[in-house]
């Protein structure tokens, strides 16, 4: 074999070594790559059922958010207090034992969630007329599933009333005050707004405890939260009686309102203060125990007669109950007040003897205007303080 001879066959064999060199590091790379490839795949496969078990505890548990169909189009989740909770609601009005007209007026419409208490004044059917056309105004409000536009829609309808009622009075030639104090609460399932002004309360009981959600606009309660004059002072000098707001006091009427929630087991009580000049809380509170609503109504308007009943007295109760039926529809006008004392628990009452002094009534003056009178005779005057006025 020549020199050239033995250099082709050595180029031969570096070639053949160096692709067996290549195609065995070759095929250790794919070996390497292969086994990291099922390892990699059997990761995943567990660690994605591990995932699926995971979330279906989750939402077994109501722990998770539900899961949106479409991708980036994922709806917030709804709170378990965001359910159709129904409301049960019943209301009751009683003349009292001294006015001749009943110029309370209340509204029921659990059906949109809807409960509101009015107390008229001004005198001569003035403040049956004030309450009444609230009653009638709100009873042609459009239900909405928004608490927000449903509130907003009731403070409309309240602030036209009021310029109604405004107008007809600067009309009158005696310009005599045509209004009526107002307290509405409005219900989404669980989430509430309690809209007010003058001095009809809402209350809500909870545990035992009573507590008063609205604020009254009285002369007595800026006076006290002022500091000015403690609540015992105030009430010594009647500062109790004389009004700060009311529906038709003035053309611009400032509504006060405040957004909460309820809870399961939650009764509200709206009432005017025909109920809450007569009865103390301790006294509401032994009332409100009774679990039918018509009974405890029944209950609490006759332990205001039996205490003097010297105004108008009208309760209106409403507690969030999601397991029963569809609330009765109501006809939105004020309901007639049932004969109180045909009731076992009030028919036995002594008459109570009528009080002497007027200092029971509620005043309001409007500027220079002279005061308004009841048909019994008796003066009612509101004012309005200057740090009332919108800033």
């Amino acid at each position: 074999m020549n020199e050239k001879s033995q250099k082709r066959k050595a180029a031969s064999q570096n070639a053949a070594q160096h692709r067996r060199n290549n195609g065995g590091t070759q095929t250790g790379a794919q070996d390497k790559s292969g086994k990291r490839g099922i390892g990699s795949r059997l990761f995943s496969g567990v660690r994605s059922a591990l995932g699926w078990l995971y979330a279906k505890i989750r939402r077994l548990f109501g722990l998770s958010k539900p899961e949106s169909s479409k991708g980036g189009d994922e709806k917030p989740f709804a709170p378990a207090d965001a359910a159709p909770w129904r409301w049960q609601s019943h209301g009751l009005t009683d003349v009292g034992r001294r006015r001749k007209i009943n110029e309370d007026a209340f509204l029921d419409r659990s059906e949109i969630g809807l409960w509101m208490v009015a107390d008229g004044m001004g005198g001569h059917h003035a403040g049956d007329f004030a309450s009444s056309s609230l009653v009638e105004a709100l009873s042609l409000v459009e239900g909405s599933p928004k608490l927000e536009i449903q509130a907003k829609q009731i403070k409309q309808c309240i602030e036209e009333v009021n310029g109604r009622l405004h107008r007809l009075a600067s009309e009158s030639v005696a310009g005599q005050i045509i209004g009526s104090t107002v307290v509405a609460l409005v219900a989404k399932g669980l989430y509430c707004e309690v809209i007010w002004a003058g001095d009809s309360r809402l209350y809500r009981y909870r545990g035992n405890q009573l507590e008063q959600i609205s604020a009254d606009h009285s002369l007595m309660d800026e006076l006290v939260r002022s500091g000015m004059m403690t609540a015992a002072e105030a009430s010594a000098e009647g500062s109790g009686n004389i009004i700060t707001r009311a529906v038709g006091a003035e053309a611009k009427l400032e509504l006060d309102s405040i957004r909460f929630q309820a809870a399961p087991g939650d009764l509200f009580l709206l009432c005017s203060d025909g109920l809450s000049k007569e009865l103390s809380d301790a006294d509401i509170i032994s009332h409100l125990k009774y679990g039918n609503l018509e009974i405890t109504a029944q209950s609490l308007i006759g332990a205001a007669l039996a205490h003097g009943g010297r105004d108008n007295v009208t309760v209106l109760l409403a507690r969030p109950d999601a397991e029963i039926g569809a609330a009765a529809s109501v006809t939105g006008k004020p309901a007639a007040s049932p004969a109180v004392n045909d009731d076992p628990t009030t028919a036995s009452m002594p008459p109570v003897s009528k009080p002497t002094d007027a200092s029971d009534d509620d005043q309001i003056t409007r500027f220079n205007l002279p005061p308004a009178r009841r048909d019994d005779g008796d003066d009612i005057t509101v004012i309005r303080l200057k740090s009332d006025k919108p800033k």
